[in-house]
């Protein structure tokens, strides 16, 4: 298989950003398939590769945030092998994967989808690309999450409940990966079962073992002009 050599502006390029929820290790009653949402590519913020570093949490929404491997796919992937799929992945990416728990709720009260939910502007917040050969174990790498200088997330991808090649082949056996799209393999508990819901000002950090980290800022949306939020979100 030929892996595309200019995933580096996956963000930019990538048609579809998908995820697996409740993917890390103590789960009660563990689904039986990966559990898969998605978010629109206009949920983007690349705050190490431009100059904005801000998310925005809409009005009215109440949105926490936590921490996840994002694994770039590098070639045209459909019905994948587990034994086969680290040979479509380009490359990997921390991630910081926003959702908004107010409509969430409600939504998956009455069994509706999740999109406003999981995809609103700055809701998938990603660092520069690493190419794979530069992680030098993705099955065992320790992720965590600050909250205002606060630890709120530490975690290792050995707990995933669903290993990156498993999540790889359940879906390329329904949707077909290109080149760019990304995959958000899931997040850790909160620690003390305290999620890192944001406030204005807040400060969430969040790194990939010891050599890869990124900061943002948080704004609410209420906060900002309708001239901002049009030119800049």
């Amino acid at each position: 298989m030929c892996i595309n050599n200019k995933l580096a502006d996956f963000a930019k390029v990538g048609r579809v950003i998908l995820g697996v929820a409740r993917n890390y290790k103590p789960l009660k009653n563990p689904p039986r398939d990966p559990i898969i949402f998605a978010k629109l590519p206009s949920a983007y913020l690349t705050p190490n590769a431009t100059n904005s570093n801000h998310v925005v949490i809409p009005q009215g929404f109440v949105v926490k945030a936590d921490v996840s491997l994002g694994v770039v796919i590098g070639s045209k992937a459909k019905r994948i092998e587990e034994g086969e799929a680290d040979c479509v992945i380009g490359g990997y990416c921390l991630a910081m994967d926003l959702t908004a728990t107010t409509p969430l709720e409600y939504l998956m009260e009455n069994r509706l989808p999740w999109t406003i939910a999981k995809s609103f502007n700055t809701s998938c917040v990603v660092s520069n690309f690493i190419p794979a050969k530069k992680l030098y174990n993705p099955y065992d790498t320790e992720l965590w999450l600050k909250l205002n200088g606060d630890l709120v997330q530490k975690a290792n991808t050995k707990d995933m409940h669903t290993s990156i090649a498993e999540i790889i082949t359940y879906i390329s056996r329904y949707i077909t990966l290109y080149p760019n799209d990304l995959i958000l393999t899931g997040s850790p508990h909160s620690i003390a079962n305290h999620p890192a819901q944001l406030n204005h000002e807040d400060v969430v950090e969040c790194g990939l073992g010891k050599d890869v980290s990124m900061k943002v800022k948080v704004l609410e949306e209420t906060q900002l002009s309708d001239e901002d939020l049009v030119l800049n979100f």
